[in-house]
């Protein structure tokens, strides 16, 4: 979660519009608060509490064929 200093508003990350990179070096981003406007500075590395758990695109087919047929075990 994100907390905004100025007013206070709390959100996830994508409730928060993108401005810029804080610092090309680390995960900082300097975020717009929705509710007001003014910069806030969020750790991108930090993980939502809603997105914790949620698989990473394609991690189910990993080692898969993509002709829909099983891999032989040839052991």
């Amino acid at each position: 979660m994100v907390k905004c200093l100025n007013c206070g508003f709390e959100g996830t990350r994508a409730d928060f519009r993108w401005m810029m990179s804080g610092d090309g070096s680390t995960a900082i981003s300097i975020r717009e608060c929705p509710k007001c406007g003014k910069p806030v500075y969020v750790n991108d590395l930090d993980e939502d509490e809603e997105n914790r758990n949620v698989e990473v695109w394609g991690s189910k087919i990993l080692g898969m064929r993509l002709d829909g047929k099983k891999k032989q075990n040839t052991s």
